[in-house]
């Protein structure tokens, strides 16, 4: 008879923190925030986020029925570049 007793191993730690702090810097993917959130960086009420969004002076999607804004473009269009 042979031992069929299998050493278990364990995967290594992971460190998702910095995974996700590379995603953050690296992704080829647009980063993306809400309306609101958007609204309360240009000091503007989220309707006129949505406004800019859908004449197209403001990058984004439509999510369902939210709407998502292109960080980097909110960031262009705030002057925080």
């Amino acid at each position: 008879m042979t031992n069929t007793n299998k050493t278990i191993k364990r995967p290594r730690h992971h460190d998702y923190e910095a995974e996700a702090q590379a995603i953050i810097y690296v992704s080829p993917r647009p980063v993306l925030c809400t309306a609101d959130a958007a609204a309360l960086v240009l000091g503007v009420t989220a309707k006129h986020v949505r406004e800019l969004l859908k004449r197209g002076d403001l990058k984004g999607a439509k999510l369902g029925r939210a709407w998502r804004v292109n960080v980097a473009d909110l960031c262009r269009i705030a002057g925080l570049e």
